[in-house]
């Protein structure tokens, strides 16, 4: 039982015609945007940041945005996302094989691909013991290691 109920879908037309968006991407209205239908402006701009998001002005496609939500909602454990972008992935036209080997996933191009598949033949690099990016570079750099710092450099 939800803590707050979602409201129908039509309790407000302008959040409605906004939310067939979704229909589109889902093939259903989520309910997490019916209950945000209980304040609109709440709702439309959810909505405004997932059509701002998901349109492809660049180089990466429908599905890899897709996929890259199910991995981060993994990440934050989100149960409810995890299910909306792997089917919205599939949607868009994810491969059943990138679906199936999410965790090794690296796009690289086609050129570089063995036999044309999506992964990446590279070892992982190992996270930076030194959690310092110009640090690890230096202390790398000789060696020919790569390693990938634990925080960003900002």
């Amino acid at each position: 039982m939800p803590l707050v109920d979602p409201l129908p879908a039509d309790s407000d037309a302008e959040v409605a015609e906004l939310a067939k968006f979704f229909n589109e991407t889902l093939g259903f209205f989520p309910n997490s945007v019916l209950t945000m239908m209980r304040r609109p402006e709440i709702a439309k701009a959810f909505i405004g940041l997932n059509m701002a998001v998901m349109q492809n002005h660049g180089r990466v496609g429908s599905a890899l945005k897709r996929l890259v939500g199910y991995v981060s909602s993994h990440a934050t454990g989100c149960r409810y996302c995890q299910a909306h972008t792997i089917r919205a992935a599939e949607r868009y036209g994810a491969e059943a094989a990138q679906m199936e080997h999410i965790w090794e996933f690296a796009p690289i191009p086609p050129s570089a691909r063995p036999n044309g598949s999506y992964w990446s033949s590279r070892p992982r690099p190992r996270r930076c013991p030194t959690r310092s990016t110009r640090a690890c570079r230096r202390a790398c750099a000789s060696t020919g290691t790569t390693v990938r710092s634990s925080r960003s450099s900002a």
